[in-house]
């Protein structure tokens, strides 16, 4: 969408929505069947991009990994009852321990760490998806394995927000994508 019309404040609501804060939506008539009727309880990370910070893929894992601003950050999926000890029977636990320790060795890259998380936590919290809400993803200068992460990465389901005329232009290095994506657009008056 177009600068400036309150993507963010759309994105924070979806964020809301989806891990169950607000039910209220659900419950509309207009979407009757569409929408469970209890809400949704998906565990959420949001993350809203940096320019010249996020300028690849590697950088914004990176940056969503360490990020614990607001209510929706990866920390709090870390920090889960149990998730730990997921994360150790699966094997990533030396992973994200040599991510965490910030001792000068060399951390193991963010996208491998980020889809082992993924997985973990999918069957963690039940065969629940992980929504990841990624705010001004416009601003991350190159793309490329974007397209490549959302195919490989099914039980992650991402939420991509920025300013473009069509949703393909933020993720276009996979030539499957299209197929991948379910595109929406709200109009605002």
């Amino acid at each position: 969408g177009l600068a400036g019309v309150g993507k963010t404040s759309l994105a924070l609501q979806i964020a809301r929505i989806a891990n169950g804060t607000d039910t209220k939506l659900c419950t509309a008539p207009a979407l009757a069947g569409c929408a469970p009727a209890a809400g949704f309880s998906h565990q959420v990370v949001y993350y809203s991009c940096r320019q010249a910070i996020d300028v690849n893929l590697e950088a914004t894992l990176q940056s969503l990994l360490q990020d614990r601003t607001g209510d929706f950050h990866m920390g709090r999926l870390l920090a889960l009852d149990g998730f730990r000890e997921a994360c150790r029977k699966a094997g990533v636990d030396s992973m994200l321990d040599a991510w965490q320790r910030n001792d000068g060795a060399v951390p193991p890259s963010a996208l491998n760490l980020f889809r082992s998380l993924g997985s973990v936590a999918y069957d963690f919290l039940g065969k629940r998806e992980l929504v990841v809400v990624l705010d001004e993803f416009n601003v991350v200068a190159d793309k490329s394995g974007f397209a490549t992460l959302l195919k490989e990465l099914p039980q992650v389901k991402f939420v991509l927000v920025g300013t473009a005329v069509d949703v393909r232009l933020l993720v276009q290095d996979h030539a499957s994508i299209p197929r991948q994506l379910a595109e929406g657009q709200i109009r605002l008056r």
